[in-house]
């Protein structure tokens, strides 16, 4: 694992290869550790990590973090997340994982605000509820299922489907926008700041302007998209005008400084590092 300050790329931490696969997810704690979830000797955990090395988490039979993480403050200001594995949804507050949600299929993403909690996974399921209570099942889900969720508040809910589209609960009802999303496998992950909403499947990028959809990175019309397999990597952003986008583009594979970039966008404009 790699780590920039500022003055370029270095070593954080490396993982041994003959006992872990690698972490598949990442978050972190403002000022404190990361959040690594992936499989570790063959098994799907969770763990703290910083300058100290990893730290495995105990708790509910199941912890697991295989899909992703949700993290914020909690209102007396300790570190709060959340984690989804399976069907179920794990908090970690005051020190200590536990069981929060059981959905009716299997859960593929979760966010918090630090006040309001969703999880969201398969056949229509949507756990919500407050940081200080259980999850529950929201009710009048449209049909698919949902491989990512994010939200500006209890009344701005959006999750990305496996049919492309941006879903938008308002607190009482559900809308969904088509993106014109190409890619068969859905959207795949959603982060936001300020109103703009930003989202990718495999081989797209692109955004919700606070009024309407638009794609602004895609392969051409004309190719074939099985020319573009997994794209985009697990993006994020400090405001609505910087994101990072990590990208790989086969047509590089076999140049010698690889086909991985990464991508900053100023909210008009990408440059490539």
């Amino acid at each position: 694992m790699q780590f920039n300050s500022g003055s370029g790329w270095q070593l954080f931490y490396e993982f041994a290869a003959d006992s872990t696969s690698g972490p598949g997810r990442l978050s972190g704690f403002p000022g404190g550790p990361l959040l690594v979830g992936g499989f570790f000797d063959n098994k799907c955990r969770v763990a703290f990590l910083d300058e100290n090395g990893l730290a495995f988490q105990t708790g509910p039979d199941g912890l697991c973090a295989s899909a992703g993480f949700g993290v914020g403050k909690d209102a007396a200001g300790n570190d709060l997340a959340y984690a989804v594995g399976g069907t179920e949804a794990f908090r970690y507050s005051a020190g200590t994982w536990s069981t929060v949600g059981k959905g009716g299929s299997t859960l593929a993403a979760t966010w918090t605000d630090g006040k309001i909690v969703v999880a969201a996974g398969g056949d229509q399921t949507v756990l919500m509820g407050t940081v200080d209570g259980q999850l529950t099942p929201v009710a009048g889900v449209p049909a698919g299922g949902y491989g990512a969720v994010w939200g500006f508040g209890a009344n701005d809910i959006w999750l990305g489907n496996g049919a492309g589209q941006l879903v938008h609960f308002d607190g009482s009802k559900w809308q969904a926008h088509d993106t014109g999303s190409r890619d068969l496998g859905g959207i795949q992950q959603l982060w936001g700041d300020s109103g703009v909403l930003y989202f990718s499947t495999s081989i797209e990028f692109g955004r919700w302007n606070g009024s309407s959809v638009e794609i602004l990175l895609q392969p051409p019309a004309d190719a074939a998209i099985s020319k573009y397999p997994a794209a985009f990597g697990q993006f994020w952003g400090r405001s609505a005008n910087d994101v990072f986008i990590p990208l790989r583009d086969s047509r590089y594979a076999y140049y010698t400084c690889g086909g991985a970039f990464v991508l900053w966008y100023d909210g008009s404009q990408f440059h490539s590092f």
